[in-house]
């Protein structure tokens, strides 16, 4: 019973609540600016600028450590000869032998 009055009480006190008419204002104005297509975002020209300097910044230290390695064999050619005919076993998939 207690707990029955307050729950009608406090569904009282929202029912009563004052909304400020200034709210409901800038959301109606909010979704007709939506709308009409008017909103336009700009992304402030700081952000803009940090950007650029950090591409800048990137390009130039790939750049720079592309340039500071030298390979500690880069006057001698090498190569890796393997003997890979045993590897994979072709001769099963030529039937010359078997047709005799």
């Amino acid at each position: 019973m207690k707990s029955e009055k307050y729950m009608d009480d406090f569904i009282e006190n929202e029912k009563n609540m004052e909304v400020s008419p200034f709210l409901y204002t800038r959301v109606a104005a909010k979704i007709e600016a939506i709308k009409d297509g008017v909103v336009v975002k700009r992304t402030p020209l700081y952000i803009k600028m940090a950007f650029a300097a950090s591409v800048t910044a990137v390009a130039w230290l790939g750049i720079a450590l592309g340039k500071t390695y030298t390979s500690a064999k880069s006057y001698e050619e090498i190569s890796l000869n393997i003997n890979d005919t045993n590897l994979e076993n072709f001769s099963l998939y030529h039937f010359d032998d078997y047709a005799n």
